[in-house]
This record gives C-alpha cells, sequence and structure tokens, in this order.
C-alpha cells in the first residue's frame, strides 16, 4: 500500500507490502514479489512492526514485512503486479477436545494482492536552462571560510546541498571559482537517510583555493535551479557575489603589455593530489624540490618515536614523564624554528600528528572528526594550521608567515 496516488519524476515515496492475517498463522512467505522498471529502489527497516485490525468483523494481526522508498525516473503508471505470498493458517478440524473445543490443524494457503496503482507526473515544461534534476525540498549553500587573507595563507569554499529529495540522484553543483586563486579538487561528504518521511540529508564539497596574486577579487554570483515537489514550481537558489582581499603577494601582471599591447600570459599552475588531503601546486617549469623528501619525514618520525618509546620505557615513568616529553617536543619545534633548520615545518607537522595520534589514535587530521573532540575555533585552527604548514614545505614563505606559524602552533598545544 501507500499513501500517494501521483506524484512526479524523481520525487520519492514509501511502498508498504502488508500482510493480514488470524491469530495463529506462521511460516509466511513470499512467493513473488512486485517488481518494477525504471524505478530506483531502497529497502528500509521495518523493525518488525506488527499491530492488530478488523477484517470482516474478525481480529486479525497486520504485519509489515517489507518497506520501499521509491524514486522513479519515468513517467507513466508504477503498481498493477501481484504479490503472492503463502502461510500456514490454522483450519479447525471436525474433532473436539474433552471440553468441547475444536482441534485445528495448519494448511498451507496462497494469498495474493495487486500493488495499488501510482501515477508518475512529468516535470512541468518548459524547464528552466541550467536545470540538472533536482526534485524535493532542497537548499543550496555556500560557505567562504574567510574574504581577508595574506599571500601565503589559503582559503576553503565549501559548497553544500541539503533537504528532501531525489539527494541520491544529484551531484553538488560545480564551484564558480574566483581568477587569481589555485583552485585544489574539492574534498567530498555526505550523510544521507532513507526513512518512511522519504530522503533526507547533504551532500557538500569542499574546495581549497591559494591566492596567486595580491588585489582585490570577486567570487561570482552562482544560482541552481530544482523543482519544488510541495509548491509544484521551479525555484532558483541564488548565491550572491562575494568580495575577496588578498593583502600581500605578487601584483597581477597587466592584460597589455606597455610596447606591444599583446596580451600578457598568465602562467596557470597544474592542481595535483597527494593521497587524500595533501595536496600541492606543481609549476609548469621544473618543480621546486620539498624541504624534506618522504623518506626523510619517515626518518623524523622514527627517531622522534624511538626517542618517546625509550623515555616512556624508563623505570619510574609517569605522568611527569609524559609531560616532561611532550614539553621537550614543544622545545625542539622552538628551537628547530629559532635556528632557521630546514626541516623546522616538518617537525612542527609531526609533533601535531604524533600528539593526535597518542590522544585519539588517529594519524590524520580531519575536520569533521576534529569537531566531535574538540570546539569548533579549536578544530578549524588546526586545520587550518595543518594546511599552512603543508603549503609551506612546497612553497618558499615569509619570515612574518613561519612566525604565525610558530605562534599558532604554541597557542594550539596548550589546548590538544
Amino acid at each position: 500500500m501507500t499513501e500517494r496516488k501521483e506524484v512526479f519524476v524523481g520525487e520519492p515515496f514509501v511502498l508498504v507490502l502488508q500482510a493480514k492475517y488470524v491469530q495463529g498463522t506462521n511460516d509466511l512467505q513470499i512467493v513473488q514479489s512486485p517488481n518494477f522498471e525504471g524505478v530506483l529502489q531502497k529497502e528500509l527497516d521495518t523493525d518488525g512492526e506488527r499491530t492488530t485490525g478488523k477484517v470482516d468483523g474478525r481480529t486479525v494481526e497486520v504485519y509489515n514485512f517489507q518497506k520501499r522508498l521509491i524514486i522513479p525516473n519515468t513517467p507513466g503508471t508504477l503498481g498493477g503486479s501481484d504479490l503472492v505470498m503463502t502461510a500456514q493458517v490454522p483450519v479447525k478440524t471436525d474433532r473436539f477436545d474433552m471440553f468441547g473445543r475444536p482441534y485445528y490443524m495448519g494448511m498451507q494457503k496462497t494469498a495474493s494482492a495487486k500493488v495499488p496503482a501510482v501515477t508518475i507526473k512529468p516535470l512541468p515544461t518548459p524547464k528552466p536552462e541550467g536545470f540538472s534534476g533536482g526534485v524535493g525540498d532542497l537548499k543550496l549553500s555556500r560557505k567562504v571560510s574567510r574574504t581577508t587573507l595574506n599571500g601565503d595563507e589559503s582559503l576553503t569554499i565549501t559548497l553544500r546541498l541539503e533537504g528532501s529529495g531525489n539527494l541520491n540522484t544529484l551531484s553538488v553543483p560545480e564551484l564558480t571559482a574566483p581568477e587569481g586563486f589555485d583552485l585544489y579538487d574539492p574534498k567530498y561528504s555526505e550523510d544521507l537517510s532513507y526513512t518512511t518521511r522519504g530522503l533526507r540529508g547533504y551532500k557538500s564539497n569542499e574546495y581549497l583555493l591559494v591566492p596567486q596574486f595580491k588585489g582585490t577579487f570577486e567570487l561570482p554570483e552562482q544560482t541552481w535551479t530544482f523543482f519544488n515537489s510541495t509548491t509544484q514550481t521551479y525555484q532558483t537558489v541564488t548565491l550572491p557575489a562575494e568580495t575577496i582581499q588578498v593583502l600581500t603577494g605578487p601584483n597581477k601582471p597587466a592584460d597589455e603589455t606597455a610596447t606591444g599591447g599583446a596580451v600578457a600570459a598568465v602562467e596557470k599552475r597544474k592542481v595535483k593530489n597527494i593521497d587524500t588531503d595533501i595536496r600541492y601546486l606543481q609549476e609548469l617549469e621544473p618543480a621546486r624540490k620539498p624541504l624534506v623528501g618522504r623518506r626523510g619525514l619517515w626518518w623524523i618520525l622514527a627517531l622522534l618515536g624511538l626517542a618517546w618509546a625509550f623515555q616512556a620505557w624508563q623505570p619510574g615513568a609517569g605522568k611527569e614523564d609524559e609531560q616532561a616529553r611532550w614539553r621537550a617536543v614543544k622545545k625542539g619545534v622552538e628551537k628547530a624554528f629559532a635556528q632557521n633548520d630546514p626541516q623546522r615545518v616538518a617537525l612542527l607537522v609531526h609533533a601535531l600528528e604524533q600528539r593526535l595520534f597518542e590522544r585519539h589514535g588517529r594519524f590524520a587530521i580531519q575536520l569533521e572528526e576534529l569537531q566531535q573532540r574538540y570546539d569548533e575555533p579549536v578544530a578549524r585552527a588546526l586545520v587550518n594550521l595543518y594546511e599552512r604548514c603543508q603549503l609551506a614545505q612546497y612553497a618558499p614563505i615569509s619570515a612574518t608567515a613561519q612566525d604565525e606559524l610558530l605562534i599558532a602552533f604554541k597557542e594550539l598545544w596548550k589546548q590538544l
């Protein structure tokens, strides 16, 4: 059964397969289950829902043995298929016990029913330009982590698609990025719930951007259109333009040269991924060698691990020894920065990672996990510091930026 008789293409609804039987019936089995074409189906948890009801004046048990969330892809009529079940049903015999009560015996019986028809209506025409198939009660939002930054810093822009509807068939719209920034591949996340109320949740893409030049840049206006199945109208979400100010860095090259008027070529940089969360820029010219190679990083980590293990092994090592160990790690990072050690940024990163690993058993620094353990400002500050350190290992940074890294490290170290 279903409460909906008409839905639009892409509009989710719930179909409940239900059995009604007299007390004593057992061994219910589905012989033939309806199979629909042109739909996406997701079986929901029924939690063994059983109630009582009346059929022809007799009390019966009602069992919802299957629930399906259905999202139709094409217009037409859904239903008309047969649902066939078998069960052992108690049947009265002509024998009686000593009190005059009849004996019953189990008999295999078959029951069938037609699935009620649901009309799948096409979406109204004409469809607006830019409509990508979203149906339901949906919302698109854009969040910019900062609108003022230095040239050696980064910012994140998150596009989030949320609400109820056919979210499982939709993609988050691509970011319309501002000019003058290197744009990294987005970090995707989602949380979708399939329930009797429909499909609800969100999908999001988080982009990392690094400025190429100083100046004032515009994050362009962006629009997205969906069909609101409640109001039965197309709606357009508009994300307004925003201004981003980059305070330091090289000047943007002029559009025309002073002599010939030829357009000056601004060198574009390619973006690549390292693993899942670490990204770097590769110039078209020969790539700058990082301050510390991958093998060197592992040697540093191994030496730190051996030093900490040796201190922990010593007899009488306790809480005071642990605190002394972490003070030594912090001083080591401060000393590396004071001496302008080429490995100073790598040491800072590994100190953070080892601290988080020992506290929470996790080596990666990810915003979603940090938000579960720390306040929002602390979690975001950790991710921001980690991203700046990763960039600093592959591109030169100013002395002021290095001081800022160390200050941020010391402040965060108190809260870890």
